[in-house]
């Protein structure tokens, strides 16, 4: 009897140790885009799930963000939690926006007063700009939300998603009560944490060449 339950602690204690460790899983989708001067344009996106799982989670930690247009070959990967939610094109460049969310996001950004993270594309890279040299002023058209499903592969968002459907994907849009309020506190994201006692290991990657075929087809 002794022997059956030291290898049953063994087996369990085997199990534990493999529990953070798993296969990169990926949710890949194209969706319709209006820019800033009404314009349609069609973006393809993917994200990448990694084999690191947080306790008590069913899947990995999103890992990274992707974004490609390939008219003006323009290639968009950052580091989770650095999640694009704007896309747009003026005078024959890229723009991509990202809202920071918490006090790590705001320290390693350099506390934007805004709470937002501006960018063009220029010279095949991306480069910051400010606030108001971004043409567009609506708060967010890329699906942001519901993205991924908590529990199984089942239910990710995939396919193409026109105007016409992708705001029941992710319902929380500017024009709804949840999405005002969303938008109301990121104004404030970055003022609201103490940064003198507050320290953390991340760090924004941007990255503007792709590695695969992803966004050289």
């Amino acid at each position: 009897m002794a022997k059956s339950v030291h290898l049953f602690a063994v087996i369990v204690l085997l199990s534990m140790s493999g529990c953070g460790k798993g296969t990169k899983e990926v949710a890949e989708w194209s969706e319709e885009v209006e820019l800033h001067d009404g314009k349609i344009v069609t973006v393809q996106r993917r994200s990448t799930l990694g084999s690191n799982f947080s306790p008590g989670s069913h899947r990995g930690l999103v890992e990274s963000w992707e974004l490609c247009y390939l008219p003006m070959k323009a290639y968009w990967k950052s580091n989770s939690p650095f999640q694009p939610n704007h896309f747009d094109i003026a005078n024959g460049q890229v723009y991509v926006k990202v809202p920071v969310r918490g006090c790590g996001e705001c320290k390693v950004t350099g506390r934007p007063k805004d709470g937002t993270l501006y960018f063009v594309l220029r010279n095949g890279q991306w480069q910051p700009i400010l606030a108001d040299q971004y043409p567009n002023k609506s708060w967010k058209n890329l699906i942001f939300t519901r993205i991924w499903n908590a529990r199984s592969k089942e239910g990710d968002i995939t396919g193409h998603w026109p105007l016409e459907t992708k705001w029941q994907r992710d319902p929380h849009t500017q024009q709804s009560a949840y999405g005002k309020t969303l938008m109301r506190s990121q104004l404030t994201a970055c003022t609201e944490c103490n940064y003198d006692t507050y320290s953390t290991n991340l760090k924004l990657t941007i990255e503007s060449v792709p590695t695969d075929s992803f966004c050289k087809r």
